[in-house]
């Protein structure tokens, strides 16, 4: 076995490992559809983001509660070490005018519980937290969804990729193997005198170029693979195959297009700016009176006694109505005020921005869509003209009717060809399967 073919057989060994671990789960997906449930059911983000989304039904749960009446129970048990002391005119008493009796209140040791309840009746700053709860929910909502569109498309990307840099290494390996025969009739020629030195070493120098192509080849679609697998939640030793075949049909498909309103990116500015807009009501607001509903009940037993031996309880109940007004705060409301107008202004600058950059996005994409076919359908035609090309250079070389300069020429506008057919179909499928995925 010559060292060439030593070399070739080892790198072989080194790919099929790659793909294939020792360890781990071997799985195979015939379609973009199958990748993407596997990795709904198994990708950690997705288990993430269905927590994040019950979380956040607890935001407007919690806000509701201070609409709701408050009752708490309270203790109090007091050793009074010095008890108060009330001058009282004698004279009440009887005893001479113009003397004052000292008088003792209470008892040393008292014990007071009962039960307190609120009912906010009139409380902007309570209603205008529930609204902005539901905002916010509605705001992390879009965000959540935002990050799996996100995911979905970069599990897309990484598919058609994975998929297409397997074509991509057959073809670098086929252009090895070719390269490489025509290197060992070359050094053939050589060692015989037949061929000068230059074109014997520009020959060379193509079948190394090819065998480095092939080595980066290699590198960059095990890259793609092991992406592949963290987007579905695969462990990096577990291994997959994908067997789906990309037939290209030359013809334009019917591509759904898509509602910029419906975008997670357009809801999520849509919903910051309407939280900034209920922020400044809520600020404009502050100065506003409360008024709540209250009772309260309670009993206290006094005694001389820290055991409480000998008391008597004593009850008193009330209920009423509690009026607060803020009337100056530090101007706190005022600062509020022009700290959510920049709000509301950043977030209308942020709602704009998102719109030129998805319109941005829909151009780009729509283009690849368009370009790429017009691409596509010329390559079946163009292709086969360079492999046939480079096929009957390689006969003529042999024959010595062209020269090491031609063929070198051909073989290069076939790798050309078949780096940007690669390139072209990959825009394409990936362009068509973001197109879809924003329209559903």
């Amino acid at each position: 076995m010559s060292i060439w073919n030593r070399q070739y057989t080892l790198v072989i060994l080194f790919t099929l490992s790659s793909f294939f671990p020792v360890s781990g789960q071997s799985l195979s997906f015939s379609s973009w559809a199958e990748v993407y449930e596997y990795a709904k059911d198994h990708q950690p983000d997705f288990l993430i983001w269905e927590k994040t989304a019950d979380q956040q039904t607890y935001g407007v749960r919690n806000a509701k509660g201070g609409l709701m009446p408050l009752i708490k129970a309270y203790g109090n048990y007091d050793n009074f070490l010095q008890l108060p002391v009330q001058l009282i005119p004698s004279e009440v008493f009887g005893g001479e005018p113009g003397t004052f009796t000292e008088i003792q209140f209470g008892t040393q040791y008292q014990l007071d519980v009962g039960l307190e309840a609120s009912l906010p009746l009139v409380d902007t700053k309570a209603w205008n937290r529930v609204k902005s709860a539901k905002l916010e929910k509605q705001l992390s909502n879009a965000e959540l969804q935002s990050a799996r569109q996100n995911h979905k498309e970069q599990l897309a990307r990484a598919y058609y990729l994975a998929i297409l840099s397997q074509e991509a290494l057959e073809l670098s390996e086929a252009n090895y193997k070719a390269a490489d025969s025509i290197h060992h009739v070359a050094r053939q020629q050589f060692d015989q005198g037949v061929m000068e030195p230059l074109p014997y070493r520009r020959l060379k120098a193509a079948a190394f170029l090819a065998k480095s192509n092939y080595h980066r080849q290699v590198s960059s679609t095990s890259s793609n693979y092991n992406k592949l697998k963290y987007l579905m939640g695969l462990d990096q030793e577990d291994s997959i195959h994908l067997t789906e075949t990309i037939v290209f049909q030359a013809r334009q498909e019917d591509i759904p297009g898509y509602s910029l309103e419906t975008q997670p990116d357009y809801q999520k500015a849509a919903s910051s700016l309407e939280l900034a807009e209920r922020d400044l009501k809520a600020s404009r607001q502050r100065h506003l009176p409360t008024l709540n509903a209250v009772g309260r009940y309670s009993q206290q037993a006094w005694s001389d006694d820290m055991r409480m031996g000998n008391y008597t309880w004593f009850s008193t109940a009330m209920i009423g109505l509690r009026l607060e007004w803020s009337i100056f705060g530090g101007n706190l409301t005022r600062n509020q005020i022009n700290s959510t107008k920049l709000q509301r202004e950043i977030s209308e600058a942020g709602l704009r921005q998102t719109q030129q950059k998805l319109v941005q996005e829909r151009h780009d994409l729509s283009t690849d869509l368009a370009q790429n076919l017009e691409i596509l359908k010329n390559y079946r035609e163009t292709y086969s003209v360079y492999e046939d090309n480079y096929r009957l250079a390689r006969i003529q070389l042999r024959e010595g009717e062209i020269s090491i300069d031609e063929l070198l020429q051909v073989q290069q506008e076939l790798w050309d060809n078949q780096r940007q057919y690669l390139n072209s179909l990959a825009d394409y499928l990936i362009a068509k399967a973001l197109i879809e995925i924003k329209s559903e």
